[in-house]
């Protein structure tokens, strides 16, 4: 397991799981649909790379006095789990 705390979380999924969904998919597509599942399924079988540079180049804009990323384009707050960060302003510099 990849880390302790209240709930078990693994760093990897089940070898498996990608062949599983696989060969499962053509027959129960439609059920998963109906069912609200399907892009979760789908995209728990997709890989995400961490990029060490964008990450870096992320937090160089990070201000902890108004804990808001400083962009080209603009001030955003952070996002809290299940929201899309806010735009603050359009203004640049």
């Amino acid at each position: 397991m990849a880390s302790q705390g209240p709930l078990p979380r693994w760093r990897l999924p089940q070898a498996k799981w990608g062949q599983w969904v696989e060969k499962l998919k053509p027959i129960y597509r439609n059920l998963w649909k109906r069912a609200r599942i399907y892009d979760a399924i789908m995209a728990s079988v997709c890989g995400i790379r961490r990029d060490s540079a964008a990450i870096f180049a992320l937090l160089e804009c990070w201000c902890p006095e108004t804990s808001t990323f400083v962009l080209p384009w603009g001030r955003s707050t952070r996002a809290s789990a299940g929201e899309a960060p806010r735009r603050l302003s359009t203004t640049t510099g």
